[in-house]
């Protein structure tokens, strides 16, 4: 089982150009000093863009130096819905 010491959180932001990535520890502390960028690759297609999301995730934990298997969460956050015109 894994305790707060041993697990991480990962942030991930699908934004329109890039996808922006973070990694928290159990306790809460950031574990990178930025946040990660690298293509969304959205106008290409969900298939592509969500293959590139998950590119981002392996790429951040890559630079702490985890495994994937560490990754007890993540959050994601994307743009909502278009604001409605009046």
């Amino acid at each position: 089982m894994l305790n707060s010491s041993s697990w991480v959180v990962v942030g991930l932001d699908n934004g329109g150009n890039c996808n922006s990535a973070t990694v928290l520890d159990g306790l809460g502390r950031f574990l990178v000093d930025r946040l990660v960028e690298s293509p969304s690759r959205v106008r290409e297609g969900p298939d592509v863009a969500i293959e590139a999301l998950a590119g981002a995730l392996d790429h951040v934990l890559g630079i702490t130096g985890l495994r994937g298997s560490r990754c007890a969460q993540s959050a994601l956050g994307r743009r909502g819905p278009p604001a409605p015109t009046v």
